[in-house]
This record gives structure tokens, C-alpha cells and sequence, in this order.
């Protein structure tokens, strides 16, 4: 399947992005679906599951001191999974098929230079949201393809971010407004089920089996709801890179020869 791609030079355009995003990820949804779950869902659900067991037997007291470290350890998680999916789209956008063994190892490969590029970028867009909010929201447009620039262009945390804001420099407004629509309405279906699992979780009083069930749940769809955004963010960095560089995506795959 041929995916699009702009000229050099051609204006950003959202819904050349989102739709190429859709197309990959409809082709491949049971492979980047199971990346995230691999990457980020059951290592999350796991935390999850864990702290309800430390909570069930010592009280809901025993677990707040593990709630900065759990957060911590999402992140990253989100992050590894995003670097790997990012592979994968490319791949998949070259009219290659993705395999799953060389996306978690390239992945795994880069694990230090991610967590690395997760810190910083946490701790910088924290600031920025301290100072105001707004500059913690042109951080995160001008920082938002930092993640596949590194995977794709075999970059270190400072390039990473450097060649980002290099890239989405011009096209910064309809970024911000993709990746806020894509917040909004994607999120959108985690919130419902997290304010559902609340009122079922006082129903039940706090049975393990329905909080684990109710876990399970969150995880699958959070998988689906992940890999989804994440592909539409490689699908904004393969425009980018297009519209500035004059490159089709076979260009971006030359990291796997």
C-alpha cells in the first residue's frame, strides 16, 4: 500500500496526516497494538495490580510512597513504546512489513538514550507548566517529534530535541492543534471507563477481582487508544521530514539496513 507524502516545500497538512496515520495503523493494528502492550500496557498493569495487592493487604496508606515511582516508570514506559511503534509506522509506510523482533530490539537497543530523552523532556515541559502553561505547551509542539527524529536519525537526547525543533518549526500551530484534538478525543474513552471502574470499584466495595478486571480492561483499551496517537505523531515527523528534507520514507529506513 502506497502512503502519500507532500513535496518540499508544500504546507503542513493535518488531514493528510491523520488520514496516511489512520491507514498505517488500520494495515497494522494487531502489531502496534501488541507493541504497546508489550512496551507499556502489561508493564503498567502489573504496577497497577501491585500496588492494589500492597493496598489490599497493608491499607491505602502502604502504596502512596510507590505513587512518584509508578508515574516515573509509566512515562517511560509510554515513551519505549512510542520509540518502538515510531519504527514500525516507518517501516510499514515503506511497503515494508513490520517485524516484531527487530522493532523490540532496535527498541530495547535505545532503551538508555529514550529514558534519557523521557527525563529531560518530563522535567522541561513540567517547568514550562509551572511557568504559566504556556510555555509548557510550546514546549511540547516544538519537542512532540522528538521521538521518532531519534529512532529514525540515530540521534542522542539533545539532538533529538534540536532537530524536532527544527522540524516543526512553520508548522507549529496545526501541530498543536493535531496533537490537542488528538489528546482530547482520544483520552476521551479512557476518562469514561476510569469514572466507570470508580463507580463499579464503590459498588463492589473493593473486591481484588473487579479492580483486576476492571485493570485489564483499561490496559486494552489504553493499548489501542496509545499505539493509535503514536502512529499519527510518526505520521506528523514522516510530513515533516518530507516537507523539509524532500524525502519519501524509504529515506527514513535506511537505520535498518
Amino acid at each position: 500500500m502506497e502512503y502519500p507524502l507532500p513535496a518540499k516545500g508544500e504546507p503542513f497538512d493535518i488531514g493528510r496526516v491523520v488520514g496516511r496515520g489512520f491507514a498505517v495503523f488500520t494495515a497494522n493494528a494487531a502489531l502496534l497494538i501488541g507493541i504497546d502492550l508489550m512496551m507499556e500496557g502489561l508493564p503498567n498493569l502489573a504496577l497497577v495490580l501491585l500496588g492494589e495487592l500492597i493496598i489490599w493487604f497493608n491499607g491505602s496508606g502502604a502504596a502512596d510512597t510507590n505513587n512518584v515511582s509508578t508515574t516515573w516508570l509509566g512515562v517511560l514506559f509510554y515513551f519505549l513504546s512510542s520509540a518502538s511503534i515510531s519504527l514500525a509506522v516507518v517501516q510499514a509506510m515503506n511497503g515494508e512489513r513490520p517485524r516484531l523482533s527487530a522493532v523490540l530490539q532496535f527498541g530495547w537497543f535505545r532503551a538508555q538514550t529514550v529514558s534519557m530523552l523521557a527525563g529531560v523532556t518530563v522535567a522541561g515541559l513540567l517547568i514550562g507548566l509551572i511557568l504559566l502553561v504556556i510555555p509548557g505547551l510550546v514546549l511540547g509542539t516544538m519537542w512532540s517529534v522528538a521521538i521518532p527524529a531519534m529512532m529514525m536519525e540515530g540521534l542522542g537526547v539533545r539532538a533529538s530535541l534540536s532537530r524536532s525543533r527544527a522540524l516543526t518549526e512553520g508548522a507549529r500551530w496545526p501541530l498543536f492543534a493535531l496533537l490537542a484534538a488528538g489528546v482530547v478525543l482520544l483520552a476521551a474513552p479512557i476518562v469514561a471507563l476510569i469514572f466507570l471502574a470508580g463507580l463499579i470499584d464503590e459498588a463492589a466495595n473493593g473486591a481484588f477481582a473487579i479492580i483486576g478486571m476492571l485493570a485489564i480492561l483499561k490496559t486494552l483499551l489504553g493499548a489501542l487508544v496509545n499505539a493509535l496517537f503514536i502512529t499519527i505523531i510518526a505520521s506528523a515527523y514522516i510530513e515533516l521530514r518530507a516537507i523539509k528534507d524532500g524525502i519519501g520514507s524509504e529515506a527514513l529506513t535506511r537505520i535498518f539496513a
